[in-house]
């Protein structure tokens, strides 16, 4: 337990407010790292309408795409610069970013997954959902949430 850990990472301050204590768990357990960015889907109706709407859904998930692939690569050489062997980074395209998630651990073989908690409530998190709860609840490995204080 804790030699491969998954940390999902959105870009977003509260986000990697799970990666201290990642590289704790990675130092303690000499533990090596894959963090993960999902992509979710534009609207459907950027797909439905005619060319010119595929051309500017392609530029724009282009575009997101590249944008998430630099910020994991950042997000990389920080870890690698602390000591923490990342081996493995993705940008995952997916409608659910907890099932992209529990995906990812699957396939690259996590034992652990670390990640922030948005600390959405009332009507936020009945829209939205809780990704945290539903990685929690859908993983077959330990899952350590940090929680967020403050908003972003």
């Amino acid at each position: 337990m804790f030699k491969h850990i998954l940390i999902p990472l959105d870009g977003s301050n509260i986000a990697e407010k799970a990666v201290p204590a990642a590289v704790e768990l990675a130092s303690k357990f000499h533990s090596q790292l894959t963090i993960v960015h999902v992509l979710t889907n534009l609207p459907q109706i950027l797909q439905d309408e005619e060319k010119d709407h595929d051309d500017l859904f392609d530029r724009v998930h282009d575009t997101a795409h590249e944008s998430a692939e630099k910020y994991l690569q950042e997000q990389k050489e920080k870890l690698l610069a602390q000591g923490v062997p990342v081996v493995h980074y993705q940008v995952v395209d997916g409608r659910s970013p907890a099932d992209a998630i529990l995906s990812v651990a699957e396939l690259q073989r996590a034992d652990s997954i670390v990640m922030s908690t948005h600390g959405r409530s009332g009507i936020n998190r009945w829209v939205f959902g809780s990704v945290a709860e539903k990685v929690l609840r859908g993983a077959n490995v330990p899952v350590v949430l940090v929680r967020a204080s403050g908003a972003e």
